[in-house]
């Protein structure tokens, strides 16, 4: 997963912009070098999309949910997360999931992306 992180954040880093590389994949975009960076922000920052998802049918929710039904998705185990400096003086960083998420049917976001209690 480490080694797929750092390819992607690479790979997107090399642009100035966020690309994504691979399936099952958050990447973030911050201005302040990583030692100020927290974990904890990183995915709440992904989390808090939250607010866009509809859980009756992920098809019908609004915005970019995909950031948060990763983070969520019950079937993905395994992470790697690695940051670079961008071109552009940014720092970006790369998390992968395993096995990706996201899987583009109503009835895998059923399975994987539950509601809060």
């Amino acid at each position: 997963m480490k080694t797929q992180a750092t390819t992607a954040v690479e790979n997107s880093a090399a642009t100035g912009g966020l690309q994504h590389t691979f399936s099952g994949e958050n990447l973030a975009l911050i201005s302040m070098p990583i030692a100020d960076a927290t974990g904890f922000g990183l995915t709440k920052m992904w989390y808090d999309v939250i607010v866009d998802y509809n859980y009756n049918n992920y098809t019908l929710s609004t915005g970019t949910v995909g950031h948060f039904t990763q983070v969520m998705w019950a079937d993905s185990v395994h992470l790697g997360c690695a940051h670079a400096v961008d071109i552009n003086g940014n720092t970006q960083v790369a998390c992968e999931y395993d096995p990706p998420g996201n899987f583009a049917t109503v009835a895998a976001h059923q399975e994987n992306v539950n509601q809060p209690i």
